[in-house]
Parts: structure tokens; C-alpha cells; sequence
């Protein structure tokens, strides 16, 4: 082992655009709502994470009744 220990993690500094995304949020989803997930970012030319995003903004723009 080395005594040489990396003092501070570097964080990796996902953005959205200019945006810094700063949380993870994990959901386990099944096999058939995983391929979904695949086809419409590949549809999209997007990424998963990117899809997923925006239905999680989609639903939280709703009302709250």
C-alpha cells in the first residue's frame, strides 16, 4: 500500500449545459421499463439518464393538488 493518499476526491462535475447537477437519485426499474428507457433514448439521440430526467421534470412541473 501507499503512504501517498489522495488528500481531496475530485468530483466528476456532471452538467446539464451550464448547469452543475449536483445529486444522484437511484431507482430500480424492471427489464421492460429498462428496454423503454433504451429505445426512446435511442430514438432521441439522447442519453437514459437524460430521458429520465426529463420525465422526472415533466411530472414535478404538474400542480400539486
Amino acid at each position: 500500500m501507499s503512504d501517498e493518499k489522495k488528500t481531496e476526491k475530485q468530483k466528476r462535475g456532471y452538467r446539464k449545459g451550464s448547469e452543475a447537477l449536483s445529486y444522484d437519485l437511484r431507482v430500480r426499474i424492471n427489464s421492460e421499463t429498462a428496454a423503454r428507457l433504451d429505445e426512446l433514448a435511442q430514438r432521441e439521440g439522447t442519453t437514459r439518464a437524460q430521458i429520465a430526467r426529463n420525465i422526472l421534470e415533466h411530472e414535478l412541473s404538474k400542480p400539486i393538488k
